[in-house]
C-alpha cells in the first residue's frame, strides 16, 4: 500500500471518529433532555438530577444520583415503574441514526 494512500485512509478514518464522537454526543444530550421530560415532578430535584457524564473510554454517560431515580424507572414494591432513561435513550438513537 502506497504512503499516499495511507495517509488517505488515516485522515477518512479520524474524520468517521470524529463525525461518531459528535453523534454520540447529540445522543447523550437528546437522551439527557428526553429522559428530563419524562420525569414525574413532585418537587422537580429528579427532573433536574440528570446529568451527562464523561466515561473512561471517552465517551459520555447520562446519569441521575438522585437516590431514588431508580425506584422510580423500575418501580419497588410499593409503586410499578415509571420508565424515564429507557424510552428516551430509545428515542435519542432513533433521532441519532434513523432507520
Amino acid at each position: 500500500m502506497s504512503a499516499g494512500f495511507r495517509a488517505a485512509l488515516d485522515r477518512m478514518a479520524a474524520v468517521v471518529e470524529g463525525l461518531a464522537s459528535e453523534a454520540g454526543e447529540r445522543a447523550a444530550v437528546a437522551a439527557r433532555d428526553a429522559a428530563a421530560a419524562r420525569s414525574p415532578v413532585r418537587t422537580g430535584r429528579l427532573r433536574d438530577g440528570w446529568r451527562l457524564e464523561p466515561a473512561a473510554d471517552g465517551t459520555v454517560r447520562v446519569v441521575n444520583a438522585v437516590p431514588y431515580a431508580a425506584a422510580v424507572e423500575y418501580g419497588d414494591r410499593h409503586r410499578p415503574g415509571q420508565p424515564m432513561a429507557r424510552p428516551a435513550v430509545l428515542a435519542a438513537a432513533s433521532a441519532v441514526v434513523p432507520r
